[in-house]
C-alpha cells in the first residue's frame, strides 16, 4: 500500500504542477499521458520477462523507486520540456505496480486461492487514503513540492519495509 500510494498522488498533483507551476497547457498534459500509455505496454512485457530472473519483491521495489525518482524530479523541475524526460520513470513505476502487485499478493497466501486477489481492494483503498491525506494535509501548508516529498518518503518507507519483511521470509521467487 505504501509503495503504491504515490500513484494516486501523482495523478492528483501532476496536472496541477504542469499547469500552475510550469505554465503548461491541458493539451501538453494529454501528450504526456499518451506518452506514458505508449511506454507502459512494452515495459510491462519486459517486466513480465524479468520476473523469471529476479525476486518479485525486488521488482516491486524497483517500481517504487521509479516513482520516487519521478516525484523527486517533478518537485525539482523548473522547465516544461524536462517533464517529457521524466515520462520513462513514471512509466516504469506504473508498469511494475499495475502488473506485479497482484501476483505478489496472490503468492503471499498460496494455500488460500483468491484471498490475495481480494486484498488488492484493501491495498488500493489504503494507498488512496494515504495519498489523499498527503495531498489534502501537506499541499495546503507546504505546497505541491512538500506533498511530492512526503509521497516520496512514504513510498521509500514502503520499499524499505517490503525489503526487510521479505528478506526475513516472505515470498521468494515466482516462475511464471
Amino acid at each position: 500500500s505504501l509503495i503504491s500510494s504515490p500513484h494516486p498522488l501523482i495523478a492528483a498533483l501532476f496536472p496541477l504542477v504542469l499547469t500552475q507551476q510550469l505554465g503548461g497547457s491541458t493539451s501538453q498534459l494529454g501528450w504526456f499521458l499518451g506518452l506514458i500509455a505508449l511506454q507502459e505496454i512494452p515495459l510491462t512485457l519486459m517486466i513480465g520477462a524479468a520476473v523469471r530472473s529476479f525476486n518479485l519483491w525486488a521488482i516491486i521495489i524497483f517500481g517504487g523507486l521509479s516513482h520516487i525518482g519521478f516525484l523527486i524530479s517533478l518537485g525539482l523541475t523548473t522547465s516544461l520540456w524536462s517533464i517529457y524526460l521524466l515520462a520513462i520513470l513514471y512509466s516504469m513505476g506504473n508498469a511494475v505496480l499495475l502488473s506485479q502487485q497482484m501476483s505478489y499478493a496472490q503468492d503471499l497466501m498460496p494455500d488460500r486461492p483468491g484471498l490475495g486477489s481480494s486484498l488488492m481492494s484493501i491495498v488500493s483503498l489504503f494507498s488512496r487514503g494515504v495519498s489523499a491525506l498527503i495531498f489534502a494535509g501537506l499541499s495546503l501548508f507546504y505546497g505541491f513540492t512538500g506533498a511530492l516529498i512526503a509521497g516520496m518518503a512514504i513510498c521509500l518507507l514502503g520499499c524499505i519495509s517490503l525489503a526487510l519483511l521479505d528478506r526475513a521470509g516472505g515470498v521468494k521467487r515466482v516462475t511464471a
